[in-house]
Parts: C-alpha cells; sequence; structure tokens
C-alpha cells in the first residue's frame, strides 16, 4: 500500500478545560490536568454520600466537565425556535465544524 501525504487545513476543539483550540493545546503542554470533583450544579452531591450500600449512589465523583455552550443559531440559518428541541451534542458538533472551517480559512 502506498503511503500518502495528508494535510490538516484546520481546527476546532471544546474540552474540560479548553474553549478552543489554542488553550486545549496550552493545556497539554502545561500538563494541566482538567478532571475535577462533579460541579454541585450537574449532581446532587447527596448521590456521593452514603453507607456504600445504597444503589442510589454514584461512586466516582471525578471526571471532565465542560461549561455549558451558547448557541446562537442565527449564523446557521437555523430558526431559533428548532434549537430547543435539538439535542445539545448536535449543536455543539455543528459548532466545532464551522469553527474548523474558519480555521482553514473557507470563510
Amino acid at each position: 500500500m502506498e503511503n500518502k501525504d495528508i494535510a490538516i487545513v484546520g481546527m476546532s476543539c471544546f474540552a474540560p478545560g479548553a474553549k478552543d483550540i489554542t488553550e486545549y493545546w496550552k493545556n497539554l503542554v502545561n500538563g494541566v490536568d482538567s478532571i475535577t470533583d462533579v460541579p454541585p450544579d450537574r449532581i446532587d452531591p447527596r448521590y456521593f454520600e452514603g453507607d456504600g450500600k445504597s444503589i442510589d449512589r454514584f461512586y466516582c465523583k471525578r471526571g471532565g466537565f465542560v461549561p455549558d455552550i451558547t448557541f446562537d443559531p442565527v449564523p446557521y440559518s437555523i430558526l431559533p425556535l428548532a434549537v430547543e428541541g435539538m439535542d445539545t451534542a448536535h449543536l455543539l458538533a455543528l459548532k466545532m465544524v464551522y469553527k474548523a472551517l474558519e480555521d482553514a480559512s473557507v470563510f
């Protein structure tokens, strides 16, 4: 099989502790640990307490958490009313693809 060169012409990123690709790269270079305790506004802290026998208990209280995103539907030609019923993962993917295209100077 023949080796073929590839070119990465645009990138984007949204990760725990990094709102964009620049901040993500700085975190990698500086060895930043973005794993934190569960924010109390995400999961009620009472689910991490108890005697360890309750089935309504979480055993891991650390993870990589990203802040809530804001999504302006207008640049994507999406009606604001339609956004209310959309999956936030789809909106985030759309936003990241758009940023990668911007980074590639497509727009």
